[in-house]
Formats: C-alpha cells, structure tokens, sequence
C-alpha cells in the first residue's frame, strides 16, 4: 500500500511551479484505490490548492466536496477539520453564502469539542467575512474581536495573521484609520507575515488604503508599486485584484479618473464569471467616483444602480439576521464548550509537566547519588543519609584485596568490570532494604538496617565467601578476587561517622591478619545488647 510519502513528487512538481504535471500526479494518487482514507483526504485538499494555482475554479470545489464524502469513523479529528474549513472557505469563494455559513458552523461545533482554539478562530473569521460583505463592518469587528481574545490559547501563526489583515480591514472601513495603522504596524514586524508574499502584498495594500484614506496620494502609490512587485511571485488572483482594484483608486483620487477608468475597467473584464459579486461592486462604486470626477453623471449613476443592485443581490443571498442572532447564539454556546475542553487540555498539560519536573528531579537525584561506574550509590549520598538515618544499623566496610595489582597487571579498563562486576555480586546478596554504597577506588560499604551482631557476622561471612567463589577466569585469569571486611554496629548514642571509624578499624585488622577476612568491633558496652 503506497504512503503519504508518495506525494512529495506532487509537492516538488508545485514548488517548481510545475502545476500541470502536479495535477496529474495528483489525480493519479488519489484515484489509487489502495490508499487508506488520511491519504486520500491529504491528496484531495492538494489538488484544491493546484486547482486554485491554475485558476480552475469550477474544479475546486467539487474536489473539496468529494473529500469530505470520504470521512469515515476512522478519519482523524484534524482532517476533518481542515477539510470542512477548505469546503467553507471554497462555498465562501464560489457566492454559496448560506452553505458556507452552516459549514463555519460546524467547524466551529467541531473545533470546540476537541478544543482547537485555532479552527474555532477560523469558524469566526468565516462568519465574520460574510458581514464585511454585506457592509456590517461593525458586526464583522464583533466576530473579530472575540476571535482576537482567544488567540493567546492559538498555536497557528498564519490564522492569526488571517485575523489581523481582517481586522485591518473593518477598521479601515469604519474609518479608524489609527487603530487599523497599529494592527498594521503589529503584522510588519510579524516573521510569518514577513516571510510570506501574499501577507506582504496585504501590508503594502492596506497601507496604501490608509494613506489614500488620509489623503496622502504619493505614499499610497508607492506602497501600491511596492505590492505589486509582489504579483510576479504566485499570488492568488485575489490578492492581485485587489491590488489594482486599490490603484485604480489612487488614480482617481490624484485627478486621473480617465486612467483609473480604463484600468478598472479592465479589470471588471478579467474578473467576469468568477462569482465575485464583491469585487464587481466594488469595481462599479469606483467606476461611479471616476465618473462623477470627470462630471459624466449619467455613467456614474449608472455604475452606482449597478453597485446598489449587487449589493442587494448579497443581502439576499447572506442572512444578517441568520448571522447577527441563530449564528452568534451558537457560537458563543460553542465558545464555552471550548473554554471548557481548552481547560481541561490545560489542566492536563500542566499536570504532565509537573510530573516531568518530578521525574527530572528524580533523574538528577539518582544521577547525584549514583556512583557512574558501578552504578550503586556514592559517597554523596552516604553522607546525606548518615545525617538522616535515626535508629540502631551496622556497617560493612569491605575492601578487595591486592586491588592495585589487577590495574597494573590487567589493565584499569579490566579493574572497572572487575569493580562492576564486585557491586553487581554484592547487591545481590543484602536485603533489599539494606545499601551498598562505593566508598572509594575499591572499597565498598554496606549499611544494614535494624539488625544485630550475629546477623551482620554471618552476612560479612556469606558476602567473603560468594566473592571468593565467584567465576574471574574471564576477567582474571589465573588470579582470585578476595575481599577483607570490617564491620560495626552503631549503638544508641554513637554517630555515623564514629560507626564508619569502627568499622574501617575492624577492615585494618583483618587485613594485618592475613586479608580474606572478617573482623567484627565491638565498640561501647551497650552494642552487646544487640548480640
């Protein structure tokens, strides 16, 4: 069965601007009847966006719809989230206002069930487009700014950019023309926006409507020059019309209305049966200025019926009451839904990163503790738990005999897994709640908690002879390893660290007996209580 993978050569084929040869890559992986359902869904929202690239627009949005024909149980939540989003953005594109408007809707319910903060940004958005349409920019900026409180949860740096641009937009239109400057001003210094031809087209564009806006001419032609540099590299024909639809303006407002004319109407031309009511209003509007600038008042009238009677055609075909009342009860019913999941989501994370920090502690405490070659604990930690531990405990010092002779003759790489090998054969003959700790080079010690003078005597003794007997020929051929223990047990008053002296007393005198040996200090009276 093919993978994802095998739509890189479509990716490529794109990058190259290689559109013709990446649709029919395309067609040809999605009519795969081997692909499973994410595949397929992946495949079909790449060819919506070739379709776009090559101005295929009748071709786009079945393509979208038959993607979302092929959701199953198993399509992932993500997915069918983008996907819906595409559809509503293409209905959008196509005039099918009311569909688009349902499908908003039901990315919105969606996103706020998972609690993705950035599709329900993208469900706000959508309705919102759909009120500056129509003129109700005052609505519009509701939409806007409720999206605008989420995006501090929003983890998508492009659908926030999306918000600003609109933003933006409805400000200009309700003429705040600062407030849109200090959006505006935000999204230059924006690395994705920076990093993106069409963003940057919209900066230059926007900035040149508030400059025309405020009467200054010059600076709006030349941040129009300065979008449309930006044409020649693949933007959307949307952005390109509004980029000429803006000079056209221009041109009118430094008293070139014949030019302005011409180019606007141009401009209509090109953009006949592309279902954009918008554009063509807007398009008439500035023919009707044009007109009115050159006293010929029959074609500017004209142009401005033509523009009331579109403007009524969207007003049919978008429901303000829809939008401003069922839309935005919904809506805001959603909202607490995600508020509620996104507080979950929250809870959880933090919950998983305080246990992390635990485990870090954890890590960084055994790391501490742990002697790195031998892997028992250290003298770090043996000095920590002498101040800790309460209570009567023995002490086990043991020291392999000779040791010095192993490096020199064997090899210090062969004396760290003869030591390796030593801790393993002593952790496995004490009690779990007993330590062994390495006290230093070749010494080792044992703590034994709650425990007596004879049972100490017959560990030091079990824990000699297991040494004694354990299998070196691998490591140290023709050699034994033996070893010398001291012991002690604390008694009631006694310190650790008077323990530890009795104890490395005890290990010097069985080493002056001969090595191999276990010797036992007896320490203050009161230990005999203990015997």
């Amino acid at each position: 069965m093919k993978s994802a993978s095998h739509l890189r050569p479509v990716h490529q084929e794109v990058q190259e601007q290689q559109a013709n040869r990446a649709l029919f890559l395309c067609r040809q992986f999605i009519d795969d009847k081997d692909q499973r359902d994410r595949e397929k869904l992946r495949g079909e929202f790449l060819l919506s966006e070739i379709l776009t690239d090559l101005g295929e627009d009748e071709e786009i949005l079945p393509a979208v719809e038959y993607g979302c024909c092929s959701f199953s149980v198993n399509t992932h939540s993500v997915d069918k989230l983008q996907i819906l989003a595409e559809l509503s953005n293409r209905r959008h594109d196509a005039g099918l206002y009311q569909e688009a408007a349902e499908g908003w809707l039901k990315v919105g319910a969606y996103s706020a069930e998972l609690g993705d903060v950035n599709y329900f940004v993208q469900a706000l958005l959508g309705i919102g487009r759909q009120l500056q349409i129509i003129g109700d920019h005052c609505g519009a900026l509701k939409y806007f700014y409720k999206a605008k409180s989420l995006t501090q949860s929003m983890s998508s740096a492009v659908v926030r950019a999306r918000l600003s641009f609109h933003l933006i937009a409805s400000c200009i239109s309700v003429h705040k023309l600062d407030k849109a400057q200090i959006y505006l001003d935000a999204c230059k210094h924006d690395e994705v926006v920076s990093g993106t031809a069409e963003f940057k087209a919209l900066t230059h564009l926007y900035q040149a409507i508030i400059q025309r806006k405020k009467g200054n001419i010059r600076e709006a032609l030349a941040a129009i020059r300065l979008a449309k540099e930006l044409v020649t590299k693949g933007l959307e024909n949307g952005v390109r019309n509004l980029i000429q639809l803006e000079l056209g303006w221009c041109f009118i407002a430094s008293d070139n209305a014949q030019k302005g004319i011409r180019l606007l109407g141009m401009l209509l031309v090109n953009s006949a049966g592309n279902s954009s009511f918008l554009l063509e209003l807007n398009i008439h509007e500035a023919l009707s200025d044009a007109y009115a600038g050159i006293d010929d008042f029959d074609k500017a009238l004209e142009c401005e019926q033509k523009a009331h009677q579109l403007h009524l055609l969207l007003i049919n075909k978008i429901s303000v009451g829809n939008l401003n009342c069922n839309c935005s009860q919904k809506l805001e019913r959603m909202e607490r839904l995600l508020t509620i999941q996104c507080t979950q989501q929250e809870n959880m994370h933090l919950k998983q990163k305080v246990e992390g920090h635990f485990s870090l502690v954890e890590r960084l405490q055994q790391d501490a503790f742990t002697d790195p070659l031998t892997q028992v604990f250290n003298r770090r930690w043996l000095d920590a738990e002498l101040q800790n531990r309460t209570g009567i405990y023995a002490a086990l010092l043991i020291d392999a005999d000779y040791f010095k002779t192993v490096n020199d003759n064997f090899s210090h790489q062969v004396g760290d897994l003869a030591l390796k090998r030593l801790a393993s054969l002593l952790l496995q003959e004490v009690r779990k709640i007993d330590s062994v700790i390495r006290y230093g080079g070749e010494e080792f010690l044992v703590l034994l908690t709650e425990t007596s003078v004879l049972k100490v005597s017959l560990l030091a003794e079990r824990l000699r002879d297991c040494i004694e007997s354990a299998d070196w020929m691998d490591l140290l051929p023709g050699r034994p390893l033996t070893i010398s223990i001291g012991g002690a047990v604390k008694s009631i008053d006694e310190s650790g660290d008077m323990l530890l002296k009795r104890a490395d007393s005890a290990l010097y005198q069985a080493k002056e007996q001969g090595r191999n040996l276990f010797c036992f200090n007896e320490g203050p009276a009161d230990c005999d209580i203990l015997s």
